[in-house]
């Protein structure tokens, strides 16, 4: 039985582990919290993410425990400028139970989670240094420690590391006793009347909703904890039920973009945001994530030679990672609030794929 080390325990570790038990390895992930959880709210599950749940064999459940948005607006200084129709393009859950779901989908495959295990090394002969000065070694390790992760270094690796302009309050809130509106649909709102201010509204469960509010990174006032509604419901009246309401949960994150000379050295590899870390500024990294780790699975199950899976996984999905990469740095460079106005078309607002509905004039 081949054997694997995780250093890692969120959605790409878990994607990872599941499916390499699933296909009879013996997998052990190492979580450095003492509890396994995932915060940061809700997120966007669409094409990508939704064929790796499939190919784990959760798909159905994880239709029953997300939440399908009628769709996503664009709105401008109050106005609504666009609206799409979401016809089984993109699904929200709340972050926590998509985790919970890859957890409980990898241990029904036979892998060990271990909580609180802090791994501080790796090396490309296929062993895992942990904090407490035991080792582990296995066929494969895998490194999915998310942007911090500097178990690159080790294993001889570059990395280039962008940080972005842009600071994000991550918030969610109980979506009950709301006004009269449709609130079971995304909305995309910009203020450009003073401060150059964003939030992006997402129901993602019956009663919850996911509120990214975005300001520059030198706006030190709006990226404090816990948010002043004062400063954020002049430009969105229509969302202050929601701004004034405590939090279920809240953190503060900003924009940021890795890359790295290679995925694999050796018997090593690093998968995640701790591989190709984007920012969310078109919701794909979470999906990404999760499909480039069944991905490297499926590849290391195709063959028993792990040095060219390593190396067939690269080549496969290096390419079209890179692209969305930069997609995605494009979208917030041209729409970074810092620089006033986006740059771009409203149309690239929206998650693709989706139906414009036509609004009435006047």
């Amino acid at each position: 039985m081949r054997t694997a080390e995780i250093a890692g325990a969120g959605l790409a570790g878990l994607a990872l582990a599941a499916g390499l038990g699933q296909r009879g390895w013996r997998v052990v992930a190492h979580e450095a919290a003492d509890v396994l959880r995932s915060d940061g709210g809700g997120l966007y599950i669409s094409c990508d993410g939704l064929w790796a749940l499939d190919q784990l064999g959760q798909a159905a459940a994880f239709h029953e425990r997300s939440f399908a948005p009628g769709g996503f607006e664009t709105w401008i200084n109050g106005k609504l400028h666009r609206a799409h129709e979401n016809d089984g393009v993109f699904r929200t859950a709340l972050r926590r139970q998509l985790h919970d779901l890859l957890a409980e989908t990898a241990r029904d495959a036979g892998v060990e989670i271990r909580t609180g295990v802090r791994v501080v090394g790796a090396d490309p002969a296929g062993t895992l240094s942990l904090e407490d000065g035991s080792k582990r070694t296995a066929d494969l390790v895998v490194a999915a420690d998310g942007v911090g992760s500097g178990l690159f270094k080790p294993l001889g690796l570059t990395r280039d590391l962008a940080v972005h302009h842009d600071g994000l309050v991550r918030v969610l809130v109980r979506r009950g006793d709301l006004p009269p509106g449709n609130w079971e649909t995304s909305k995309d709102c910009w203020s450009y009347e003073g401060v150059p201010l964003r939030i992006l509204y997402s129901p993602c469960s019956p009663d919850h909703c996911y509120l990214v509010m975005m300001v520059s990174i030198d706006d030190t006032a709006r990226l404090a904890l816990p948010t002043d509604p004062a400063l954020w419901t002049p430009a969105f009246p229509m969302l202050e039920p929601l701004l004034t309401r405590e939090p279920v949960e809240a953190r503060v994150d900003r924009y940021s973009s890795i890359r790295l000379s290679a995925w694999a050295s050796g018997r090593a590899a690093l998968i995640g945001d701790a591989a190709h870390a984007m920012p969310s500024s078109h919701a794909r990294g979470a999906k990404i994530s999760m499909r480039n780790a069944v991905k490297l699975a499926l590849a290391l199950a195709a063959t028993e030679d792990i040095d060219a899976a390593l190396a067939r996984w690269q080549a496969e999905m290096r390419p079209p990672t890179a692209a969305d990469q930069e997609e995605a740095e494009h979208l917030a460079s041209s729409r970074s609030l810092h620089r006033g106005f986006p740059d771009i078309d409203l149309d690239d607002l929206v998650p693709t794929n989706m139906k414009p509905v036509s609004l009435e004039k006047g």
